[in-house]
């Protein structure tokens, strides 16, 4: 519990070295670490990717091939993936501008027989919105809210946020149209209370 908790404090900090460090040494002292461990290690990569500066992108790569590596060793170690994991790898590599990557973990994700749940969707959203990529952000929206997340307020967050960094310039008709969506949705659940 203890090296799990600095883990923690490290991914919450975006220290990924730090958490590193503590990673070895807890499987130095022979604890056999579970998978919660490895998506806490693989969310500190995501997040120090988020804290690297643009201008450092060979840095942001050796993080995000880091937190491939963990996945890898994970399975070695015949840990089983769950969501959390496969969800925080999405993160890193949206968060590395890595889209590809990222839908490559999806389709890993599915083949192993684990469904995409809200925060997969998000996930994804934010990778597209982080490449501009806002025609692939409404999609992955669209397939949220056909698999049963329109009550994910984040969902519609992170879609009218993909509208803002479209590539080709901020889609206001795209983002109204995704805010009258959540309204009605919410309004309708509001009603049936």
């Amino acid at each position: 519990i203890l090296y799990t908790n600095l883990i923690k404090v490290c991914a919450s900090a975006a220290d990924a070295d730090r958490a590193f460090e503590i990673f070895t040494e807890m499987e130095s002292s022979g604890i056999r670490v579970e998978k919660h461990v490895y998506a806490t290690m693989v969310s500190a990569c995501g997040a120090q990717i988020a804290k690297t500066h643009i201008a450092d992108r060979r840095a942001q790569l050796v993080l995000l091939e880091r937190a491939f590596e963990l996945v890898e060793s994970m399975r070695d170690a015949g840990v089983q993936s769950d969501a959390a994991v496969w969800n925080a790898l999405i993160t890193a590599a949206g968060r590395a501008g890595k889209l590809q990557r990222a839908f490559d973990v999806l389709d890993e994700m599915m083949s192993k027989s684990s469904r995409p749940n809200a925060r997969t969707y998000i996930a994804l959203i934010d990778a597209c919105a982080k490449t501009g990529d806002k025609t692939f952000a409404l999609r992955i929206y669209k397939r949220a809210i056909m698999e049963g997340h329109s009550h994910e307020l984040v969902v519609y967050s992170s879609a009218i946020n993909a509208c803002v960094k479209a590539r080709e310039g901020s889609d206001v008709d795209a983002a109204m149209e995704i805010y009258a969506a959540v309204s009605y949705t919410h309004l309708r659940a509001h009603e049936t209370r």
